[in-house]
């Protein structure tokens, strides 16, 4: 359960912030660093 639960929990919050901070802030930036460890 906690190896599931740490999947799910990691990406979820991760682009949620990043489409926060880059929705007019750190558009390339935010999508270089969530390109990095996603793709």
């Amino acid at each position: 359960d906690v190896v599931e639960g740490s999947v799910p929990a990691a990406p979820v919050p991760e682009p949620a912030t990043v489409l926060i901070l880059g929705s007019g802030l750190h558009l390339p930036v935010a999508g270089r660093i969530a390109t990095g460890p996603y793709a």
